[in-house]
């Protein structure tokens, strides 16, 4: 599958801070292993449940290094035109610090994406979070031409709600939804137009590669 998705490698998202792109095997280890050493608080559970399966962010440092390998592998197997995941790596100097997943069911017909990530916990609270967001944004809109997107945060996850609030995103009503833990809990969502993601401030961000890559976002992939 690799061999086939290698335009989908090619993509580089490169912001002042960061840069985002899929990483590659021999860097998946590196990524597992900032994934390991903590995302967030052992009292916190910040994260909505994935369907399915257990959390991978309550497994332990060395099933949570693999489940992020994992990840990147199923998501990349599993892609198809009309639902398709992206699992951006975040890399600061060449260093994986976290995820920026985009991902999308019908994009050629709705232009909407949706978001959600993750940052190592050493990498907290140094604006890497805001920024990876905005990376994500100025891909789908300036790049994929998406018409809007929507992420999900839950109410007392307050650094990632202020984070959509700050780069333009208004409230779109809430939902329960499930906790990483298994529990229920009351989550906001948040949603941002192209028009108003144009409106607002926002760094500079250049992305490349994307050309022969267009067919798997919008059909007709090799």
């Amino acid at each position: 599958m690799l061999a086939n998705a290698v335009p989908l490698y090619r993509i580089r998202i490169r912001a002042p801070k960061l840069e985002l792109r899929l990483a590659l095997p021999d860097e998946l280890p590196r990524l597992g292993t900032a994934a390991a050493a903590g995302i967030h608080a052992s009292d916190e559970r910040p994260y909505l449940a994935r369907p399915g399966s257990t959390s991978w962010v309550l497994l332990e440092p060395r099933e949570r290094a693999r489940a992020v390998v994992l990840q990147q592998f199923e998501a990349i197997g599993a892609w198809r035109p009309d639902k398709w995941v992206l699992p951006l790596g975040v890399f600061v100097d060449d260093e994986p610090v976290g995820v920026q997943v985009v991902y999308a069911e019908h994009f050629a017909l709705t232009r909407e994406v949706a978001s959600s990530s993750w940052l190592t916990i050493t990498r907290q609270r140094q604006g890497l979070g805001t920024q990876m967001r905005q990376a994500a944004l100025a891909f789908a809109f300036d790049a994929l031409h998406a018409r809007t997107a929507l992420t999900r945060s839950f109410e007392d996850n307050r650094a990632a709600c202020r984070v959509s609030e700050k780069i333009g995103y208004v409230s779109d009503g809430s939902e329960i939804a499930a906790r990483e833990d298994g529990r229920a809990h009351l989550a906001r969502r948040f949603r941002i137009s192209a028009d108003q993601w144009r409106s607002g401030p926002r760094p500079p961000v250049a992305v490349t590669g994307l050309d022969r890559a267009l067919p798997y976002f919008l059909g007709s992939a090799p």
